[in-house]
């Protein structure tokens, strides 16, 4: 093993120790030992994550901050650093610089539920200040601010987009599952039928004469398609059953952080 294998391996028994302490909740410890770890090993952006938290758990919001955007700066895939970033910077009261941090994380990871609440947060904290400094209106419909208001109206806008796609291809699947009843209900005619039977199909404007055969083929052949693009619309259904509801909480957090009646 190397020389700086050996000190990579020591500065991995710091940060567990600091891991360890950290769940005791020794936080001033565990600052300790991620900052011996940090000297041993300065490019690891997790012992800046690590003790980023530490600081934030007591209260040390600057220095929660720095050790956050340092391990950003180290590895900017990292997305707890933006979590932990925009959580100090709220606390400091920098609450635009929080959800520039929020929306850059989101950026790399749209899905990190953390964030996604961070982002609520961050939104309402913007709303609440807002509306504390209102003086009795000034442009925004009910006195709000010009930024929450476009907040709002975007978040709207959204969800108006989303409701009007589910409820086409709701109405999509619906005429998928008539047309399978359709066809199962000609299936079953037509195995009532003689072997030697034919019969016509139209094609467009055209009826051709076809064997029981390749009725049963053709039949066949739709039933699975049908069943491929009923699994590909109940997909896409709940997909946008789920996009539809975060809006809307997204949404009422807002409302209710604005102090707007909330929608259902």
């Amino acid at each position: 093993m190397s020389s700086t294998d050996d000190i990579n391996a020591i500065a991995e028994g710091k940060k567990a120790a600091g891991n360890a302490a950290f769940a005791s909740k020794d936080y001033s410890e565990a600052i300790r030992l991620y900052t011996e770890a940090i000297q041993l090993n300065d490019s690891n952006h997790v012992y800046y994550s690590n003790r980023s938290a530490c600081y934030a758990s007591l209260g040390q919001h600057d220095e929660a901050a720095k050790d956050a955007q340092k391990c950003i700066e180290l590895n900017p895939a990292f997305v707890k650093g933006y979590y932990r970033l925009s959580a100090a910077q709220l606390e400091l009261g920098e609450v635009d610089k929080a959800l520039e941090a929020v929306t850059e994380g989101l950026k790399k990871e749209p899905s990190n539920a953390d964030l996604t609440r961070q982002l609520r947060v961050v939104k309402g904290k913007k709303a609440a200040a807002a509306s504390k400094a209102r003086q009795g209106g000034g442009g925004a419909p009910g006195g709000l601010d010009k930024q929450t208001f476009e907040e709002i109206r975007e978040l709207s806008d959204q969800s108006e987009v989303t409701q009007r796609e589910l409820a086409e291809v709701s109405a999509n699947l619906q005429g998928c599952l008539r047309d399978q009843r359709r066809a199962q209900l000609t299936k079953t005619e037509v195995a009532g039928l003689g072997g030697d039977a034919r019969l016509y199909r139209s094609v467009g404007k055209v009826f051709m004469l076809n064997s029981k055969k390749e009725i049963d083929t053709l039949l066949d052949a739709q039933a699975t398609e049908r069943a491929k693009s009923e699994e590909q619309l109940k997909g896409k259904k709940a997909y946008l059953e789920n996009r539809l509801n975060s809006q809307k909480t997204n949404l009422n957090e807002l409302l209710r952080q604005a102090n707007v009646p909330q929608r259902s």
